[in-house]
Formats: structure tokens, C-alpha cells, sequence
């Protein structure tokens, strides 16, 4: 049984952010996202599925939603 921590140093590559404390997220399946106005952001992946970013993770997710613009 590994963590997240131990899945983003062996396995995860670039592509993978942890966004929450209990979830990573492929960004290669994030197809918007949309900030809650107070820190968080509402993800959209290619999947419907709608997750929530944590203010907490703001600064490992914040540079990737930079470097695709803003939405």
C-alpha cells in the first residue's frame, strides 16, 4: 500500500498534480477549470467528472493553470 506522496516521487511523470489532499489528477485529461473566488478551483475532466482543487495544493496546481491561460 503506497501514498500519494510515494505515487508523485516513484511513479507519477510531469503530467500528474496532486490538487487535493486525497487526489492526483492527470493533466492531460483536464479539459477547464473555473475558480470558486475563494482560493479553489472547480476542475472539469474528460471524463465529466467535476473535482475540486484545494487552496491548500495552490501552489502545485496553480503554475500549470498559468501556463495554459486563464479560464
Amino acid at each position: 500500500q503506497g501514498s500519494l506522496k510515494k505515487f508523485l516521487e516513484v511513479k507519477a511523470t510531469r503530467n500528474f498534480i496532486q490538487i487535493h489532499k486525497s487526489l492526483i489528477v492527470n493533466t492531460d485529461h483536464i479539459v477547464s477549470y473555473t475558480s470558486r473566488k475563494n482560493g479553489d478551483y472547480d476542475i472539469l475532466m474528460v471524463n465529466n467528472d467535476l473535482v475540486r482543487a484545494s487552496r491548500s495544493y495552490n501552489t502545485k496546481f496553480k503554475p500549470f493553470f498559468d501556463s495554459i491561460g486563464s479560464a
